[in-house]
């Protein structure tokens, strides 16, 4: 089966998680080489994100056990890259 490259989420943050802390702690997964957290809105309680990891092998399973040890939840899986090379945007 092709490794996972590239994931692209669309989650919900709580308003008090700092991105750059997200972004710190995806990127400590193992097999993670490049994590990013985009805010897109922000409401009273939560904000919107798009988080981008990429990675030789990604483990969905840590990545979504992370996401839930802070709080966060995934809306949608927006983008799933697999193969032995990524797109190019």
């Amino acid at each position: 089966m092709s490794p996972i490259l590239r994931v692209v989420l669309d989650v919900l943050m709580p308003l008090n998680l700092p991105e750059v802390e997200l972004a710190k702690k995806l990127a400590d997964i193992k097999g993670v080489v490049a994590a990013d957290v985009n805010i897109k809105e922000l409401e009273k309680k939560v904000q919107t994100a798009k988080v981008t990891i990429e990675g030789p092998d990604l483990n969905m399973e840590n990545i979504l056990i992370v996401l839930d040890s802070t709080g966060v939840s995934v809306k949608n899986i927006d983008r799933v890259s697999t193969g032995k090379r990524l797109i190019s945007d």
